[in-house]
This record gives C-alpha cells, structure tokens and sequence, in this order.
C-alpha cells in the first residue's frame, strides 16, 4: 500500500530509529496474502504500523530483509501470559492457546480462509516424493528423512534415477497423490523384502511426527502449485538433496490458486545461511511467491 499514512508512519519511525538512513517498509505485492494483514480484520492480529517507543534499534530480520531485497511484513502479535525470557510464546488468534510464534502467524492468515502448515518443506517436499512414484516404494515409509527416494538407499533396487523421479511428476495425477499418500501413512505393520530375499521390516510411516501432513494438505497444494512448479523444485532440489532440504520457509498457504511462502521471525531471529540458499536457488529461480513475516510483541 505505497503512499499510505500506515506506511509513511513505519517509514520515518524506522528511518529514526536506525540512525544510518531510511530503511524502506517495502510495500506489499497486489493481491498477495498480506494485504489482509493492513485491513485489520481481526483484533488480535495487526500490522505493526509503527516502532515501539521503547524499542531503540530495528528488529535484526528487518534489516536482513533490506539489505537482501526480500518482501517483509510487520505484525504485532500478542505473547501469551507463560512467555518467559528464555522462551517466549504467543496467543494463538484462532485457538487462544499457547503455540509457537509460527503456528500463531499460520493461524492469523487462516483467519482469511488460507489452507497450509506451518512445518517448514516437510509438506512441499514428501508430495514431491508422492508424485515421483507411480506406487510408493513402502521401504521408503519407515524413514523420517524428507524426500527419501532422493536420497538414495542402501539396496540398489532401490536407487532411483533422480532425473526419472522429477519426470515422472509431469505424468501425476490427483489420483497417484491420494494413492501414495495412502502409503506412506500406512501406519500397519508389514515387511518389505529385496531382490535377493532380504527381508526389511516396516513398522512405522514418516506422518506419524507431522500432523500437517494429511491428505487434504497433500491434494490441497497439488491443486494449487501444480505438476509443472512441482517438477521445476524437484529439478533443482535434486541436484543436491541433502543440501536443499534445508532453508524452507515456515509457513506454507495456498488459496484460490494462489500459493505463498511466508518465513516467520521472531524478536531477536535472523535470516541463516540455509535460507539465502533456497532464496537464491529456489525463490528467485523459480519466482515463487516468498516473504517474510516480522512478528513483535504487541
């Protein structure tokens, strides 16, 4: 909302602040998730149109964000009354529970009607998996690494052409997705045997730790990104999987064909190293849709 009295206040507040120039709120893209965020449709979630008085240097995230052109909005949230100095926790806006800093933004932006997780790639990255199979390979699903087909496993039949994996999401279908899913969710036990008569027994599946990691999630950013974005992410993760497994924003959404990934930082966090990768490798590459969510105490 370039020109608003909301923006030019944060503006010179910051610029103030900062003592080394203005630090530009960038303004927010048309149409992208965060617009809601300026119209105040909920009381327990607000853009921070201004500095604390009481804060005297701009939040670290802020000025990564400046300094690496990365799209960033500032919300003010409220800190739930068990926040401690060494650990501080938020008031869910949907629940008013108590939950992390990142379930609490996720939960403002459903207020909206947004679909998605807050655990990182964990879900972005098994649908990639999902989709690469025409049947899951269930050797696969005892695992709790990210992407296991990527990844390669000690018996040979069960190293995979990473080049064949990402072509064959071009050929998924929302029918192959419900079906693997059904697989690696599979919470029976069964044992999987190899070539040679070695038999591997599976007594567990990599959703057990997520519950984000449902159906409607998997079916849901499928429909929303798409085969083709699917396959250009896998192209490139890829190329080195143990490396781009790392550095996922936290926050997934998707609505009305529109899909985000918003990376939330608290007071005091920073942008690692982890993340300018997938920034430089993913975001810009590929022109997803990526921003950052500053969060301060209200």
């Amino acid at each position: 909302m370039p020109g608003s009295d909301r923006q030019t206040n944060a503006y010179k507040t910051i610029s103030s602040l900062s003592g080394k120039g203005p630090l530009l709120l960038k303004p927010l893209r048309e149409g992208s998730f965060n617009n809601s965020a300026y119209d105040g449709v909920n009381s327990k979630r607000k853009v921070y149109d201004s500095m604390d008085e009481k804060m005297n240097q701009v939040p670290k995230s802020i000025v990564d964000c400046e300094k690496h052109g990365i799209e960033y909005s500032i919300l003010k949230m409220d800190c739930s009354s068990s926040t401690s100095k060494k650990k501080r926790r938020w008031l869910g806006v949907i629940s008013g529970e108590d939950v992390s800093v990142e379930e609490c933004v996720f939960q403002s932006f459903s207020v909206d009607g947004w679909k998605g997780t807050w655990t990182e790639g964990n879900l972005i990255l098994q649908l990639i998996d999902a989709c690469s199979h025409d049947e899951y390979p269930e050797v696969f699903r005892n695992s709790t690494v990210n992407v296991n087909s990527y990844m390669g496993h000690a018996f040979e039949e069960w190293n995979f052409d990473k080049k064949l994996l990402c072509e064959a999401i071009l050929s998924s279908n929302v029918a192959r997705v419900k079906r693997n899913w059904i697989i690696m969710s599979n919470p029976d036990p069964v044992v999987v045997v190899d070539k040679d008569g070695w038999a591997i027994n599976i007594d567990s599946n990599m959703m057990m730790g997520d519950p984000s990691l449902t159906l409607e999630n998997f079916i849901g950013l499928y429909c929303s990104l798409g085969k083709e974005k699917l396959y250009e992410i896998a192209s490139i993760f890829s190329q080195d999987p143990y490396s781009y497994r790392n550095g996922w924003a936290d926050i997934t959404l998707w609505k009305d064909g529109k899909t985000e990934f918003v990376e939330v930082k608290g007071p005091g966090d920073t942008l690692h190293e982890s993340q300018y990768s997938h920034i430089k490798n993913f975001v810009r590459k590929l022109k997803l849709n990526y921003s950052a969510a500053v969060v301060v105490p209200s």
